[in-house]
């Protein structure tokens, strides 16, 4: 028959706890639901050592938007690139340069993830889910 199963994990993002309820009937479903939810936590790992909070995503996405705006002769002001002092144009060039790193790193991890859970639905038992995500080389 089926179980309830519930899950507990930290939500980082939001830094609430969050409770996970699935009815599964198959121990390597379940298996395979927990370990997705792995993989996708390890991930915004990942992403945290780059972004340290969605705040500071926000703030980037907008820095970028002023960056790309004042590297492309707009006229105007820029709140975020003139924070520090400094000249908007050279800030902007340090913010487009640091983005398209980011842009970077965010496809490979994403790659991981999106790969990672993929493979891990084609898994016949428990022991080669777990092994699948365990080798996600991140």
């Amino acid at each position: 028959g089926e179980a309830l199963r519930c899950r507990r994990h930290d939500d980082r993002v939001g830094n609430r706890l969050v409770i996970v309820q699935t009815y599964v009937s198959d121990p390597l479903e379940s298996v395979v639901a927990g370990l997705s939810d792995l993989i996708d936590r390890r991930a915004e790992q990942e992403r945290m050592g780059w972004i340290k909070s969605a705040g500071q995503a926000w703030t980037y996405e907008h820095k970028k938007a002023e960056a790309v705006a004042c590297l492309s002769g707009e006229r105007g002001e820029f709140p975020l690139l003139s924070a520090d002092g400094r000249e908007p144009k050279e800030v902007a060039q340090e913010v487009v340069k640091a983005a398209a790193e980011w842009s970077v790193a965010e496809a490979r991890i994403e790659s991981l993830r999106m790969r990672a859970k993929r493979t891990l639905q084609k898994a016949n038992s428990i022991e080669e889910a777990i092994f699948l995500a365990e080798a996600v080389p991140w």
